[in-house]
């Protein structure tokens, strides 16, 4: 019985039109998806390119280095919790209440950036985004596997590619507006906005894509053990430590050694 009303409820997100692929292979939930990411991005990119440099301003290294560990690890528990509550509530509602950590670190971190509360608000911003990413790509596999995964690289990637072309362009803008006389400050504040903007969005534009009676069978079925996902996901996770390692030990201070040792200019 169960799995009949599963299969009809299936049935019934296949059949919705907006869960059809179109366009360059994205249904238009997808397309509204690739919109409200990108839009999130874009709050970020806006200035997190020179946030070493701005901590540096009034941080010691250790300090610094503290506020960037703490932002990884409060993305590590964003993306377990939500992965785990989204399968109880949905996506979209996950996705939305993701955005609302970012809006709160970053007014905050716009007004009082004072240690040691800097590290709860970029940790806050990180916890948001890494749900943000995580129902990313939740969304769309959603729909991969309601249709049988007709093209599941292609229309992964164009979902994160507006996401790709506003990280780009984030620091453009923002290095225009700090030499224009705006202070990092006003970036925070500006990435807040978006960031509402981006809960606004979710709210409006984007269609739950998890079956409700997958929900219901996440609410009463058992939880899945780490023995469970085999040792090809361990080989995997093991070896994504040490590039995961090197990445947050350099690329966040890329920006203080440019500005710094290599005396660019910082706009």
């Amino acid at each position: 019985m169960i799995k009949d009303e599963g299969t009809a409820d299936e049935q019934m997100i296949e059949a919705d039109s907006s869960s059809r692929p179109g366009r360059l292979g994205l249904s238009p939930n997808l397309w509204r998806l690739a919109a409200v990411i990108a839009i999130a991005q874009f709050s970020t990119s806006l200035w997190k390119w020179e946030f070493g440099i701005f901590l540096e301003g009034f941080l010691e290294p250790w300090q610094i280095g503290f506020v960037f560990s703490i932002a990884t690890f409060t993305g590590l528990i964003g993306s377990v919790s939500s992965g785990y509550i989204a399968d109880f509530i949905g996506r979209k509602k996950t996705i939305s209440i993701g955005f609302l950590p970012i809006v709160i670190g970053l007014f905050t971190m716009s007004f009082f950036p004072l240690w040691p509360y800097i590290a709860v608000q970029y940790g806050l911003v990180w916890f948001g985004m890494s749900t943000a990413r995580l129902m990313s790509r939740a969304i769309p596999a959603d729909e991969i596997a309601a249709d049988d995964g007709s093209n599941p690289a292609r229309r992964l990637m164009m979902v994160m590619m507006p996401l790709w072309f506003v990280d780009a362009l984030g620091p453009l803008v923002g290095a225009f507006l700090l030499s224009s006389g705006y202070q990092s400050g006003n970036l925070h504040f500006m990435g807040s906005i978006c960031a509402i903007l981006t809960f606004v969005s979710a709210q409006v534009l984007l269609k739950e894509s998890l079956g409700t009676e997958i929900i219901k069978k996440a609410r009463a079925g058992p939880k899945i053990s780490l023995r469970k996902f085999g040792r090809s996901f361990s080989l995997l996770a093991l070896g994504m430590i040490g590039f995961g390692f090197s990445w947050s030990r350099s690329i966040p201070y890329l920006g203080n050694l440019s500005v710094g040792s290599w005396g660019v200019d910082a706009v």
